[in-house]
């Protein structure tokens, strides 16, 4: 089963969420009014696209954070499962953009359906999830890939 798109070289959001939802990139750019170059897209300008079209975008952070009255900033403690864990397993069996860093470090986006990534700048899919006794543990050493956000995408009306 072939998942690719790559509208231009700054378009990984937009390309990510078409691949995931089906929908044309051309209707996500026109949707948006803008074709990404050279500053790419914010997940944020496609949500109201995707919701008019009937998904939810739900994001799932890795490591989720606030900031109090005071302006102090703090990091919220997954205690039962850790934050990898509880990341993982909100990755199985479900589909959505993953929002990160590339293997240069530079912030990218990609596709994540049947439990692979779909990247648009490459040919094809790759694994990111180790396991142990059949249970996600983490991520896979050499991932040219590093997650911070999941935007899980689901159809909820149409």
């Amino acid at each position: 089963m072939e998942i690719h798109f790559r509208t231009n070289s700054a378009s990984c959001v937009l390309d990510s969420f078409s691949c995931v939802t089906g929908l044309p990139p051309q209707h996500l750019i026109e949707a948006v009014g803008h074709d990404g170059v050279p500053n790419g897209y914010h997940t944020q300008e496609l949500i109201g696209p995707l919701v008019e079209k009937g998904f939810a975008v739900t994001p799932i952070e890795l490591y989720p954070r606030a900031t109090n009255e005071a302006g102090e900033l703090w990091t919220i403690e997954f205690e039962h499962d850790g934050h990898l864990r509880r990341f993982c397993h909100f990755l199985l069996g479900n589909e959505g953009v993953l929002t990160g860093f590339d293997g240069k470090k530079r912030p990218h986006a990609v596709a994540w359906k049947n439990n692979q990534i779909f990247d648009p700048a490459l040919d094809k899919p790759y694994d990111l999830l180790c396991y142990s006794d059949s249970e996600p543990i983490g991520f896979l050493g050499g991932c040219p890939f590093r997650p911070l956000c999941f935007w899980k995408v689901s159809r909820v009306q149409g």
